[in-house]
């Protein structure tokens, strides 16, 4: 994926697995900065490991306002 900002753009490198229409996994493979960090998507639950702090973070009833 290429990101586009006013002055630069820069490309992530991920792969993603899902299961159904409500649960996904995305893994960050490039650049350095974001390497590691992980998204995991279970129906309306998100979460997001952070390799640098290697924990967890529970975001919940993200969708419901989408």
């Amino acid at each position: 994926m290429t990101i586009h900002g006013r002055r630069t753009s820069r490309t992530i490198t991920s792969k993603s697995w899902s299961r159904g229409e409500k649960d996904a996994l995305t893994q960050y493979l490039s650049p350095a900065s974001v390497a590691g960090t992980k998204m995991l998507k279970l129906e309306d639950q998100l979460w997001i490991y952070t390799f640098l702090d290697r924990r967890w973070y529970g975001i919940h009833r993200f969708f419901h306002n989408f």
